[in-house]
């Protein structure tokens, strides 16, 4: 933050001070002033109010939600590399564990927050239940879980959100590994809050997968994703 910009936001938190002692002066000294008076001056205390948020909170998430892509991506490309030094083609994307105001707030729904190398794929925007398919299992259990064509047919996803052709892609090989609620105040909560699922669609990606060398290889990275994943988007 430039010397300017310190400068303006201490002047607009005293000038949200000056205008609301202000307003409540007058209402104390001046009680023949008008209505509209009154209004008035509550409308300078909302803009000056307004102008101090907008500043403070929305623009900077609003910032963040614009970097925060670029950042995963980085965090993602040395895995990203590695299989494709092997000549296997993944996917990454991270599904986060939202309720529904739906369900009324009582059941979670994974819903993708990002997601690289799914460009026009037919599961971009892919939503389901957080007890479904291998993410769900993932999630339920805490543990990094790696599943190959057998695994994934018998823990399909409900039929109902298999839609935009999501039935007809043939995962060859997913690994999912949890993402945690960060720290606070030097504790975690041992909360789950969404799953980092990679994959690939094509054949003979599972020995790759499952291969010691490559999952020790790739594990440092996949902590680092998941960690940045969970300071941006708890």
């Amino acid at each position: 933050m430039g010397r300017f910009a310190v400068r303006f936001q201490a002047f607009r938190s005293v000038a949200i001070a000056t205008a609301t002692y202000a307003v409540g002066a007058a209402l104390k000294l001046l009680p023949s002033l008008g209505v509209w008076m009154y209004l008035g001056l509550g409308v300078v205390v909302f803009a000056c109010a307004a102008i101090d948020a907008l500043a403070t909170g929305v623009r900077p998430a609003v910032r963040l939600r614009e970097i925060a892509p670029l950042a995963m991506d980085a965090a993602a490309a040395p895995i990203v590399a590695a299989f494709t030094a092997h000549g296997i083609a993944v996917r990454m994307n991270l599904l986060l564990a939202r309720r529904s105001w739906r369900r009324l707030w009582c059941d979670r729904f994974f819903r993708m927050a990002w997601n690289i190398g799914m460009t026009d794929s037919p599961d971009v925007n892919i939503f389901f239940p957080v007890q479904a398919g291998i993410a769900g299992r993932c999630y339920a259990s805490r543990r990094p879980v790696v599943a190959g064509p057998e695994d994934i047919a018998r823990f399909p996803l409900p039929a109902r959100y298999q839609r935009n052709g999501v039935d007809g892609l043939s995962y060859t090989a997913i690994l999912c590994y949890p993402v945690y609620e960060p720290a606070r105040e030097g504790l975690q909560s041992g909360k789950v809050i969404g799953v980092l699922t990679l994959d690939s669609l094509n054949p003979g990606a599972l020995p790759i997968f499952q291969d010691g060398g490559m999952v020790a290889s790739i594990a440092p990275h996949l902590r680092t994703l998941a960690g940045l994943a969970g300071r941006i988007y708890r």
